[in-house]
């Protein structure tokens, strides 16, 4: 691992020296004061987060119910609003 490290910092400051590297630049101030110093990041590796228990069907059957109830007070709503007047021939 080291020397794989050794040849790589090798070949960037060959890669750097004949143009072909550059360095990165430098963050603008307000980059780095609205940035946090450490990023959190989720490590590989970690559990996924628990997952939600599925729906009774009492439950399955009451979301449906209010869904349809809503499908049709939108659809009663559509309905009675005033239809643009087309332009005839």
């Amino acid at each position: 691992m080291a020397v794989a490290a050794g040849a790589l910092a090798g070949c960037q400051s060959v890669a750097r020296s004949t143009g072909f590297a550059t360095e990165a630049p430098q963050r603008p101030d307000f980059i780095a004061q609205t940035r946090p110093a450490t990023l959190e990041y989720v490590p590989v590796g970690t559990a996924a987060p628990e997952r939600t228990k599925p729906k009774t069907a009492d439950e399955v059957k009451r979301a449906e119910a209010e869904l349809e109830a809503l499908r049709k007070r939108h659809a009663a709503q559509a309905g009675a609003a005033p239809r643009a007047k087309t332009p005839t021939n």
